[in-house]
């Protein structure tokens, strides 16, 4: 059985506690924490890059090609909720009030 469940529930878990704990203490809408949380993953994804590498410190099962498909499919996630962001201004007004 895998523990991916586990993790991404609990991911998600995170950052709606964050988003929700944003917009009662600063105003940020709920979709600008998003992204920022979503950014800080791609930018950790990308400044540890060189560690799941063959050779590195804890080099990834799946290889480069493994790796590289980590950092695309964050980048395509962090580009999907700024593309929401843009073009739904419905989203861009809840929370932050």
């Amino acid at each position: 059985m895998s523990d991916l469940a586990p993790r991404v529930g609990l991911t998600a878990a995170i950052f709606a506690a964050c988003a929700v704990a944003a917009s009662l203490l600063w105003r940020i809408p709920y979709i600008f924490t998003v992204i920022a949380l979503f950014g800080v993953g791609l930018v950790g994804l990308v400044v540890t890059l060189d560690d799941d590498m063959p050779g590195g410190w804890s080099p990834h099962p799946g290889g480069r090609r493994a790796v590289f498909g980590c950092v695309a499919a964050a980048a395509t996630v962090l580009a999907a909720a700024v593309a929401v962001a843009v073009f739904f201004p419905a989203v861009r007004a809840l929370g932050g009030k």
